[in-house]
């Protein structure tokens, strides 16, 4: 496509984002695929091989990731040089990979420790181009991105996943794959306990089809039990990981479970947000709150009940409003089209 002259790709373990930039660098293509690269690199190259069919010899491409972390791979050092060297071999061209390091954030020859899973920083990174003191709140199917900007600076303590986890700057708990046990392993509802049983039997996309809070657009992973994402079957799956077998008179009781296991995900992403504004004493009144990923819409609701400042990420971008949303979902990628627009 001649459109395309600033790419950007996230190349996440589940899934492959890709946003094109035309040269007035609104957005001009927003692309997801589901790509499990824990199962292998096959799947990867095709998918890469592809990508040389939208641009052109004039396109620049910046690149990020967290695929490394994939278990298929025995460290993620080893991760992340199989992932740049696949990238270069299918595109076979110079291409611009994120990293952390001072002052320069891309690098044709980046240094292996800088890349791994830093995607997040680009998000960063961006939006301190557009807000001077802000939070970003990236939902994705996985995990929880919480990036804190003061005066255009991020001020996170954390940069590698150990020390974001330590800091609760990024948490384990995401809008589709999360188990059920990943989120709580007992709840309380009309006074009795409920406990989550430690297996594998649904997920928390199951609580959110059943309680209307998501879409086929973004619901694309399989089942835990392989069965098709009907509202019947995501009954029957949360039932089994509370104990019990989904029956008619049980709907209501599964229904509301779901709802208090919402309430526990989302007090795990606020009570992260009001630690870490005291701990950078950062002020609710003067910040903007930036949801993005496949939850963003969910948490701008949330986050508007609670009367904070809330702009979703399509707010701060160019382009038509239909790509706009789609990009929101995939921040790092769409970040890293913008940012690899301005190398000179």
């Amino acid at each position: 496509m001649d459109d395309i002259y600033f790419l950007g790709i996230d190349v996440g373990g589940a899934n492959l984002k890709i946003v094109g930039l035309n040269k007035n660098k609104k957005i001009s293509f927003v692309s997801q695929d589901k790509c499990e690269i824990w199962k292998g690199l096959s799947d990867f190259d095709k998918k890469i091989l592809k990508i040389n069919k939208i641009i052109s010899n004039k396109t620049v491409i910046g690149v990020t990731m967290t695929a490394e972390m994939c278990d298929n791979f025995k460290k993620r050092k080893k991760g992340v040089k199989k992932i740049i060297k696949h990238i270069r071999k299918g595109l076979d061209r110079n291409v611009y990979f994120w990293e952390n390091v001072k002052k320069k954030f891309f690098s044709v020859k980046p240094s292996y420790d800088n890349v791994a899973s830093m995607n997040w920083l680009a998000t960063g990174k961006f939006v301190a181009k557009k807000i001077s003191n802000a939070i970003v709140i990236d939902l994705g199917s996985t995990s929880t991105d919480l990036i804190f900007i003061r005066k255009t600076k991020i001020v996170n303590k954390g940069f590698s996943d150990l020390k974001r986890l330590h800091f609760s700057e990024l948490l384990y708990t995401g809008f589709t794959r999360t188990p059920l046990f990943g989120i709580t392993n007992k709840l309380r509802f009309n006074k009795k306990n409920y406990f989550v049983l430690p297996e594998n039997f649904s997920n928390i996309a199951d609580v959110y089809r059943i309680l209307k809070k998501t879409s086929s657009k973004i619901d694309l992973f399989d089942t835990m039990d392989s069965r098709s994402k009907s509202l019947l079957n995501s009954y029957r799956r949360v039932a089994r990981n509370f104990g019990f077998d989904y029956t008619k008179k049980k709907k209501e009781l599964i229904s509301n479970l779901c709802k208090e296991i919402l309430k526990i995900q989302v007090s795990k992403i606020t009570n992260s947000v009001k630690q870490n504004l005291v701990r950078y004493k950062m002020s609710k009144k003067e910040i903007s709150l930036v949801t993005c990923g496949i939850g963003k819409d969910f948490l701008y609701e949330q986050f508007v009940q609670k009367n904070y400042k809330v702009l979703k990420f399509e707010d701060i971008v160019a382009g038509k409003s239909n790509l706009r949303k789609k990009a929101a979902f995939h921040a790092p990628a769409t970040s890293c089209a913008f940012l690899v627009s301005s190398i000179k």
